[in-house]
């Protein structure tokens, strides 16, 4: 627990930022400083064609008149470029200045430190309204600045002061204290826990306490997200700079052509099309899991087969389309078709032949990942035939082997899998979160981010909870959900 004296002491780190952020505005620095790198060039373009401009083969192109200006200012022209070059990198100094205070760890998020920074320690929940933050929240809940000061303006309203709250930090991927941090859906549930009347004025605007704190959450990862895509120097942008060597390996994939497929080649792949992006935040947290140079295998638990290929489909389109790590960078990943494998002619010798040197080829050409698209499957129908495929599978992964992607569904994992221990300590777990209304809303609001930027529209989060209870249940939810986003905000 800490009080409000405590967090405006934890947040005086980010206030060099927080002061830029209120003397200039974030998105009015990036737009300054495009427009000075866009005359920056134009400058040096026409700094590059002055000295020349009184030969005839400009004179053709450039309009008439123009090339007598250019040489009488071509010293000018230089000093321009001069100009624009020195304002382009002050602004990247200026938001390397800003970006590096605010990734700076603290017992506070950067966003709670700018409404602490600006409080009215008279009336706590008029300066959050009053804030940028606060505007944004309400116009993402659909309130409009007309209620907000008539809301403000009631005389008989009880004004929250400072001393009246206490603020309580959440753990954020550990339990130590270094980890846990107040964020901006924790300073708001002070204010909303006391301040009685911001209740009753939320639940008058039809919002409920579910849709006020997942408003701020959205905010919160929208503010995180653009920023961290802004910080190139980070490592985990810096991986995924594709690097120069290409692989020119020559393919010897007998077995691999003949008992599996590319993974573009299979259908899911191909279902899924445009809207891999869909699950690329679980595809870059199956990559990351792949790193690990020990096991280099991964488990894929889903609550059935089609979401886990779906992740595996989205992988592999990173992979392809170059925005992968790395390590993967002109992999390619084989689809095993595991009833051509097993329903061969020739039987149980043949299939654990033939297993064996696919492993064998993928391990061979090292640029390679091999997915068994159903572990259950597989394993069962391996059984009819009399093959111990878990065994194989241990006595495989034992030794140096290409990587290997299983996709199981939960159900299966937790009757077969897991209680195998010897098979299980060979590969790093995945377990999919289910497709609950968290999961569809947070696809949602990915996409309404990407529309507002696109057609400039404002996407409430009261609008993304209804299309994500409408379409839960239904056979494909998301794709479904949305199909509705689009057609409402058309």
């Amino acid at each position: 627990m800490l009080t409000f004296t405590e967090l405006k002491n934890n947040s005086r780190i980010f206030y060099p930022a927080v002061l830029l952020d209120e003397l200039i505005p974030h998105r009015y620095r990036i737009r300054v400083r495009k427009i000075a790198i866009a005359f920056m060039l134009l400058v040096f373009i026409l700094m590059l064609i002055a000295p020349y401009a009184d030969n005839k083969f400009w004179g053709l192109i450039l309009p008439e008149g123009s090339s007598i200006f250019l040489i009488e200012n071509i010293f000018r022209i230089r000093a321009f470029f001069f100009i624009f070059s020195i304002m382009s990198l002050v602004g990247y100094l200026v938001e390397g200045f800003y970006l590096s205070h605010y990734f700076k760890k603290a017992k506070v998020d950067f966003e709670v430190a700018r409404l602490v920074y600006g409080a009215d320690n008279e009336d706590m929940t008029a300066s959050f309204l009053c804030s940028r933050i606060g505007e944004y929240t309400m116009d993402k809940l659909g309130i409009t600045d007309k209620e907000i000061k008539h809301f403000l303006k009631d005389e008989d309203r009880d004004k929250i002061k400072d001393r009246d709250l206490h603020f309580y930090y959440n753990a954020r991927n550990s339990s130590t204290d270094d980890d846990k941090v107040v964020n901006l859906p924790d300073y708001l549930k002070s204010i909303f826990n006391v301040d009685r009347d911001f209740r009753d004025f939320l639940i008058k605007n039809n919002i409920n306490e579910d849709e006020f704190f997942g408003a701020l959450e959205w905010i919160q990862n929208i503010a995180w997200k653009i920023r961290n895509k802004e910080r190139f120097w980070s490592k985990e942008n810096l991986v995924r700079i594709p690097s120069i060597g290409k692989n020119w390996y020559l393919d010897n994939s007998q077995y691999l052509n003949k008992y599996s497929h590319l993974i573009y080649e299979n259908m899911t792949y191909q279902s899924l099309g445009k809207d891999w992006y869909i699950f690329r935040d679980e595809a870059e947290q199956l990559e990351d899991l792949m790193l690990d140079q020990k096991l280099n295998n991964a488990l894929l638990v889903s609550d059935d087969v089609g979401t886990g290929m779906q992740i595996v489909s989205a992988f592999g389109k990173m992979i392809i389309e170059g925005k992968s790590l790395p390590k993967f960078e002109n992999k390619k990943m084989y689809v095993l078709n595991i009833e051509s494998l097993i329903f061969n002619e020739d039987g149980k010798d043949k299939f654990h032949t033939d297993f064996l040197n696919i492993i064998s080829e993928a391990t061979y050409n090292e640029d390679i990942i091999l997915v068994i698209p159903n572990l259950a499957d597989f394993m069962e129908m391996s059984m009819e035939l009399g093959v111990d495929i878990f065994g194989l599978l241990k006595k495989i992964m034992s030794k140096k082997s290409a990587p290997l992607i299983a996709v199981v569904t939960k159900n299966d994992f937790y009757s077969l899998v897991e209680p195998d221990f010897e098979l299980l300590k060979n590969f790093d777990k995945f377990i999919v979160p289910s497709i609950d209304e968290k999961f569809i809303l947070r696809i949602l609001q990915n996409e309404a981010h990407i529309i507002e930027n696109k057609d400039k529209k404002n996407i409430t989060y009261p609008v993304l909870e209804k299309i994500a209870v409408k379409y839960l249940n239904k056979e494909d939810s998301i794709k479904e959900s949305l199909a509705e986003l689009h057609r409402i905000y058309e």
